[in-house]
Parts: C-alpha cells; sequence; structure tokens
C-alpha cells in the first residue's frame, strides 16, 4: 500500500494527509476517528503509542500506529475541545491502547467513550484537574493534592523526601 492509495481510500474520512519523513499523518474529527481506526486497523496491527498534546486552542490526541508486514508508521491525529473532549474508545481494537487511554484521561482530561475501566492511573482518585494541561497551575494549599492515608508509608516517605 502506499500513501496516495491510503489516502484516496480514506479521503472521506480525513480533514487533512501528510507524509513528512517516511511517516504518514492523517486527522480526523473526533466524528469520524472512530470510523477512520477501524478502517486502518486491519492494516496497522500494532498501536506503538497514544498520546495528548496541549496545542492551547485545542487537545490533540495522537494514535501511533505501526504496520508490521509493511513496516510503516501511521499518526492519526484527533482534535478535540480542552474541556469536554471526548472520543469513542480504541481499546476495543487494539486492546494495548486501554492504559494509554487512561494516562490522556488522567493527565488532559479527554473521556474515552466506551472505554471498560476509565479512571485515573497515574494521580489518585480525588485528584483535582489534569496536570499536564498548560493552565494547569499548582495550589499548595489544595487539598486534594494531599496523598490519601491509604498510601504505604514509603511511598508518603519517599514524596516527602522529593
Amino acid at each position: 500500500m502506499t500513501f496516495d492509495d491510503l489516502t484516496t481510500q480514506l479521503a472521506k474520512l480525513t480533514t487533512g494527509a501528510e507524509e513528512r519523513d517516511g511517516v504518514w499523518h492523517l486527522t480526523a474529527t473526533p466524528a469520524k476517528a472512530r470510523a477512520l481506526l477501524e478502517t486502518v486497523r486491519p492494516a496497522f496491527d500494532y498501536p506503538e503509542d497514544l498520546t495528548c498534546v496541549d496545542d492551547g486552542e485545542a487537545l490533540r490526541v495522537l494514535y501511533r500506529l505501526y504496520s508490521l508486514a509493511e513496516r510503516q508508521v501511521l499518526h492519526v491525529h484527533v482534535p478535540v475541545p480542552r474541556v469536554g473532549g471526548h472520543l469513542p474508545t480504541a481499546s476495543d481494537l487494539w486492546r494495548g491502547l486501554e492504559w494509554h487511554e487512561r494516562e490522556a484521561f488522567d493527565l488532559f482530561g479527554v473521556v474515552f467513550d466506551g472505554h471498560p475501566d476509565l479512571r485515573r492511573i497515574l494521580t489518585w482518585e480525588g485528584f483535582q484537574g489534569h496536570p499536564l494541561l498548560k493552565d494547569f497551575k499548582v495550589d499548595n494549599d489544595d487539598s486534594s493534592w494531599h496523598i490519601p492515608e491509604q498510601c504505604d508509608q514509603e511511598v508518603v516517605d519517599l514524596l516527602e523526601q522529593a
């Protein structure tokens, strides 16, 4: 498959396509993201990563997919609103994305509808906000920063030393 073949096949599902440094980039709206991912799933069988980027005005969810047969990398970019951003889960297409979606939810606030276990993964329940947003402010007086009592004393001691 060539990049031109792929972009022709997916023209109705994308808002942009570009090839840079051997990596294929496709952009889709949140409404068409699921259909695009389902379409590329047979060819791009290995999910290398899912991450999120705060572009200032909006967030951008980035799926980094790899074709084992073709040895080709595909990036799928999906812009979502900074507040209240929702995307359908892709964890049922690539099970390896379950933790990646939880991380994007925890650190950026993107909700993945249909995810089997969407809860915080790096911060604790009760933590206020999403720490990788550019406008996130650390407020040391905010009680959600206090380590919950159920944490092991070892972890508390390590954090106090940091």
